[in-house]
């Protein structure tokens, strides 16, 4: 016999927390009778569309382009298997923060199936705001199932989370997908392994809650909080006292069983990423957390107070909103020990509601439980706050004022009743304006980092996201402005210094692009681009020696740097002796990516010091226009090299033929050079020449 059988009898506390009696009003009758509706969850799930529909046709934008738009991971169904074996952002594995598959799997599927349409990933994310909007209704009738009132709590829940505006990011900004998958991993694995806790035993829903698991770990790892949040629901949703304790036992079991698919993600997340939370070299910039900053203490007090002042804050009111918190963007010192304080009392305050099992008590622990993983109490998260983050926190909230509202709405004096009722629809209606609102901060790159300048001004990312905006849109005076400002709030921001340098150039100020290029170089000496924007600018200030200097500093600092490999052969095959020549081509040749193009200024290299030094380095020709053509059988210029490095006529021949025939096969039509007999006349041209000279000169690589 299960725990819900055995309790009809039993003392059913959350009766207590919700009176029996509606009252009397017949406005708040009224309410009650609409939230209480058996379609009122399937209506909040299509108010949540509703709310956010108006951001459908948003275009992509912040991180949408560096995960989504044009992902070489998208590229083809067969490319798409590397999701598996790649980090979230595609970073190196040394470095790598994350590991998403299955969200990234969904954005690639869904890039092959309809091209990469921003309209169209947005409508998945709708739907999958939906299921969540559904799964937390069923959870908060879970809890009050013993309670007349319990289907208008579910339904209140279900309308507070489906308008809160603090979900936009999370629905409308595309990346925020990992947020609804997780969720609703974490809240279908409750329903579906809820029945095991009541008692009834099955090994199917075992089976697929522990798949669930892992499966949101996958999407995002904010879903390693599940089992606790089992053991929540196990002593919240006991129908008496008698059974908690078995409830908890089954719960702790099922928490144990949950270690095998946890271990599984681990090793995966540890097998690509190198770490079993991160990449052995990935560390943090204090632009992106300025938590990394703070020892300890500090930085524990820091969370607590950005868990009350912006967690709780956006949670509880929902406006204004804010889609940075980077370097600048919070206040972090002073007030922190007030809010640790302030979330010990919320703490002690919801142990007499944990005793009798109230749902605003569930509320407010399934708020802190959910957001621990992104609340840098226990170890520094990749950012101090973002909206996104709240997404399955909010859940929490949602149950808690769904709870108080119906609470008031059947209490036994008539004006608080009256007023409950005439307050949470307007509070709804309110939040649904600010819901529609806040999606046009988030229509595309211009309108919403203006918005974070408006709600973060003293975020440096804030004020550098703008620049680039004005810088792509040619508004110079405004780009450098927001890039100077940047760097101003955070000295060590070398972008912001390169792209105040990229835009002094484009007016003209070589001298003012050239010290913030520098700047950029000394704030960060690893930093490609600065090296290359000075190389060229350098030369287009007609100083050619210098930018060759400048060019082999930055590969001494970057030694597998193609873009710097690729100039300093250029500028030495311009500028250098044949022997500088030679090693930049070499080093070029073999940098990390190099392609077939990159290969062959190795072979004029080559040539040169045929020209002016002996016969030795025929074979090195030979051999080196021998790999290119491995690698393209289409290369003219690797086969005239070749010709011209192989003494024996007959072999001329052969590769001449296999040319030709590589050409024929490989090459597009209205595209092919010379084809395999015009190389053949050359060749009989060739021979004929050498037989006019032989004994004449020094021996040479070519004609």
């Amino acid at each position: 016999m299960d725990d819900h059988s055995s309790s009809l009898a039993g003392n059913r506390d959350l009766e207590t927390s919700l009176p029996a009696e509606p009252a009397p009003t017949t406005f708040a009758s009224t309410i009650l009778g609409w939230l209480g509706s058996p379609w009122m969850p399937v209506a909040a799930a299509l108010l949540s569309i509703a709310t956010q529909l108006s951001g459908l046709f948003s275009d992509f934008s912040y991180d949408d382009h560096l995960i989504i738009q044009g992902n070489d991971r998208f590229a083809s169904w067969g490319a798409l298997k590397q999701v598996f074996t790649t980090d979230y952002f595609g970073s190196d594995p040394g470095i790598a923060t994350a590991y998403r598959p299955l969200t990234m799997l969904s954005y690639g599927i869904e890039s092959l199936l309809h091209g990469g349409r921003p309209a169209a990933f947005r409508a998945v994310n709708l739907l999958l705001h939906a299921v969540t909007v559904f799964l937390l209704a069923g959870l908060a009738r879970r809890l009050v199932k013993e309670s007349r009132n319990g289907p208008a709590v579910a339904g209140a829940a279900a309308l507070v989370f489906a308008v809160h505006p603090v979900h936009v990011e999370a629905v409308t900004s595309l990346v925020g997908r990992a947020e609804g998958l997780s969720a609703i991993a974490v809240l279908g694995g409750m329903a579906i392994l809820a029945p095991i806790i009541d008692g009834r035993i099955s090994a199917i829903r075992l089976a697929a809650g522990l798949l669930l698991y892992l499966g949101g770990i996958l999407c995002k790892e904010n879903a390693v909080v599940l089992p606790a949040l089992l053991l929540l629901e196990a002593h919240f949703a006991a129908p008496s006292l008698a059974s908690v304790g078995r409830r908890l036992e089954r719960a702790i079991l099922l928490g144990m069983a949950m270690v095998i698919p946890l271990g599984a993600a681990l090793f995966a997340r540890h097998a690509v990423l190198g770490g079993w939370l991160k990449g052995a070299s990935a560390s943090v910039w204090r632009l992106d957390n300025p938590l990394v900053d703070f020892d300890v203490w500090q930085r524990l007090q820091a969370a607590s107070k950005v868990l009350v002042t912006e967690s709780m804050r956006a949670s509880v009111i929902g406006w204004p909103l804010k889609s940075d918190a980077s370097f600048g963007a919070l206040e972090l010192r002073g007030g922190g020990m007030f809010a640790a304080l302030s979330l010990l009392a919320l703490l002690v305050a919801a142990l007499p509601g944990s005793r009798k099992r109230t749902p605003c008590a569930f509320g407010l622990l399934f708020f802190l439980i959910a957001i621990l993983p992104t609340s840098n109490l226990f170890f520094t998260a990749g950012t101090v706050f973002a909206e996104r983050t709240l997404y399955l926190p909010s859940g929490g909230f949602s149950i808690a004022a769904g709870a108080a509202a119906v609470g008031a709405m059947v209490s036994r004096r008539r004006a608080v009743a009256l007023l409950a009722a005439v307050v949470f629809p307007l509070t709804l209606s309110l939040w649904s304006g600010a819901t529609i609102l806040r999606t046009r901060a988030w229509r595309n790159d211009h309108a919403l980092y203006a918005d974070q300048v408006e709600q973060t001004p003293g975020s440096a990312r804030a004020h550098y996201n703008l620049a680039t905006v004005w810088f792509a849109e040619g508004r110079n005076p405004e780009a450098l402005r927001e890039f100077l400002r940047a760097a101003e709030i955070l000295p060590e921001y070398y972008t912001a210094w390169d792209g105040a340098a990229r835009v002094a150039w484009r007016q003209k100020h070589l001298a003012k692009a050239k010290e913030y290029f520098e700047e950029a170089i000394r704030r960060h000496y690893r930093y490609d681009r600065s090296y290359e924007g000075l190389v060229d600018l350098l030369k287009e200030m007609k100083d050619p020696e210098e930018a060759r200097a400048v060019a082999r500093r930055g590969l001494s600092s970057l030694p597998g740097s193609l873009p710097l490999a690729r100039t300093l052969a250029e500028l030495d095959e311009e500028l250098g002796t044949a022997e500088e020549a030679y090693r930049s081509a070499k080093e070029l040749a073999f940098a990390p990516g190099a392609t077939t193009e990159d290969r062959l200024p190795l072979l004029e290299a080559i040539s040169r010091l045929c020209d002016s030094s002996d016969s030795r380095n025929r074979d090195r020709m030979r051999n080196w226009s021998r790999f290119v053509l491995g690698e393209d059988p289409d290369s003219e210029k690797a086969m005239k090299a070749y010709l011209r490095a192989d003494d024996d006529p007959a072999r001329r021949r052969r590769a001449i033929e296999k040319f030709s025939s590589a050409r024929q096969t490989h090459s597009p039509p209205g595209t092919r050079g010379l084809s395999g007999e015009e190389l053949l006349k050359m060749e009989e041209s060739r021979s004929s020449s050498e037989k006019d000279d032989a004994g004449t000169g020094p021996e040479r690589c070519g004609p």
